[in-house]
């Protein structure tokens, strides 16, 4: 088929949906499609797109300019997309993470998807995703959660079973480039680690006092930009706590090499990178399914949405976001090589079964071509 890939994202930038929509399309053309995908200039520079985000260069990329001025730079973002489309050839499929573009362009295509990953936000989000889900040409809605698929129900009635498909996120394993990687260790201490951004409700809070509560163990931060590792260091003054700042998607690879245990401290709010909003709910993080792809321990808020992927003491251990003394307990718990190499193997396998991009794409597609 030939898909055309409507996306918010910027390109390149710091954020999980860029990286969704990057190893999104490489899968779709890994599966024998013709894939162009639509996004916005991002706030980074790269010499190679591709390498950035660690993806193969074997589907287009269209970038179109957005507006500084907030809501209706958005909207005119989204015009410019839909123009786009609109002087390029006919696709077979247009498939949407972003409302707008796909609205505007409903009677364009005779095949559309929608993927959600979180509910409408207002009103107006609201009118564009009934106008799409209404058109003839609307295939279903791609949700990352039950608990979302839910929502979606309660908020469009009108919707069917049919049309709600439920995909959880998923994650490629991250390649190693044999590069010299400053992971600051000593001896033959518990080295634990957190990979993501910084942003409220990810658990930069919790991760400062395990690493208090904990001097025997090193703690490593990767990610956030430099605004936001500033705060969280003044917020501090432990020696065994390491902030690297934000590396390239394309480069995490060797950092996971040195980390024994990974740390996914949601909090029972979490805001995305617009600031706006709560996702904790049905939220289904691209870093999860990371961790599980490299093979290494997992301590992960005990969250609803997150149990639909995480078994406690299968292929993690669970612990209420907020008790720090939950948390220490489960990384003394991880001290033992036995209990990690464990509950590691269990993640890689379910990881390998079910949450691979491949798969993923492979599930959304079957149900498109049915």
């Amino acid at each position: 088929m030939d898909i055309y890939y409507l996306s918010n994202s910027n390109l390149p930038s710091q954020t999980a949906n860029s990286v969704h929509v990057m190893e999104m399309c490489e899968s779709i053309a890994h599966a024998g499609h013709r894939i162009r995908l639509f996004g916005s200039y991002g706030d980074l520079n790269a010499k190679d797109m591709y390498n950035f985000y660690g993806v193969d260069d074997c589907f287009e990329l269209t970038r179109c300019e957005r507006p500084s001025i907030g809501r209706v730079g958005n909207l005119a973002y989204a015009y410019r997309v839909a123009k786009r489309v609109r002087n390029a050839p006919t696709p077979d499929l247009l498939y949407s993470r972003y409302i707008y573009p796909l609205a505007m362009l409903r009677n364009e295509c005779s095949s559309l998807i929608y993927e959600a990953h979180q509910p409408p936000a207002h009103r107006f989000g609201r009118a564009a995703e009934k106008w799409v889900f209404q058109s003839e040409a609307f295939d279903f809605v791609v949700v990352i959660s039950n608990a979302l698929r839910e929502k979606y129900k309660e908020v469009f009635p009108f919707l069917s079973d049919d049309d709600i498909v439920v995909a959880h996120d998923a994650a490629g394993v991250p390649k190693q480039l044999g590069k010299a990687v400053e992971i600051p260790a000593r001896d033959e201490r518990l080295q634990v680690g957190y990979i993501g951004s910084l942003y409220e409700g990810k658990g930069m809070e919790v991760i400062i006092s395990l690493a208090d509560r904990i001097p025997d163990a090193d703690f490593h931060v990767v990610g956030g930009n430099k605004e936001r590792v500033r705060k969280w260091k003044n917020q501090t003054d432990t020696t065994n706590l390491h902030f690297h700042g934000f590396v390239p998607h394309g480069e995490l690879g060797d950092y996971y090499v040195d980390l024994d245990v990974l740390l996914a401290p949601y909090q029972r709010t979490v805001r995305p990178s617009s600031g706006k909003g709560d996702l904790s709910q049905w939220m289904s993080p691209l870093k999860l399914f990371e961790y599980m792809s490299v093979g290494k321990a997992i301590i992960s808020s005990d969250l609803p949405v997150l149990r639909e992927v995480l078994n406690h003491e299968k292929n993690a251990l669970l612990v209420p976001p907020d008790s720090i003394d939950d948390w220490v307990r489960a990384i003394e718990t991880l001290q033992s090589d036995e209990k990690r190499e464990e509950l590691g193997q269990n993640a890689r396998a379910d990881y390998e079964s079910q949450y691979t991009w491949d798969a993923r794409v492979e599930r959304i597609l079957d149900e498109a071509t049915k």
